[in-house]
C-alpha cells in the first residue's frame, strides 16, 4: 500500500489516515487508488467494526482541486 495512505488497526477499529498533509491530504489519483484498497480489506475483515478516516498534520482533514 501506498505510504500516501497509512492504516491503522486496533481492536475492532481502522483508522484510515490520508498522509500527504504537505498538500492538505488532497486526493491524487494514487492516493485514491490506496483509500480503495484499504476500504475493500475493511469490508472483508471479519473483526472490524470502525473505520475512522482522518487527515495527517494540524491543517486540514483533505482539500480538494
Amino acid at each position: 500500500m501506498s505510504d500516501k495512505v497509512l492504516v491503522t488497526t486496533n481492536d475492532a477499529v481502522t483508522v484510515l489516515t490520508l498522509n500527504r498533509p504537505e498538500v492538505h491530504n488532497a486526493v491524487d489519483g494514487e492516493t485514491a487508488e490506496a483509500i480503495g484498497t484499504a476500504i475493500d480489506a475493511f469490508a472483508v475483515d471479519d473483526e472490524a467494526r470502525v473505520l475512522v478516516v482522518t487527515g495527517a498534520g494540524p491543517l486540514s482533514f483533505c482539500s480538494g482541486a
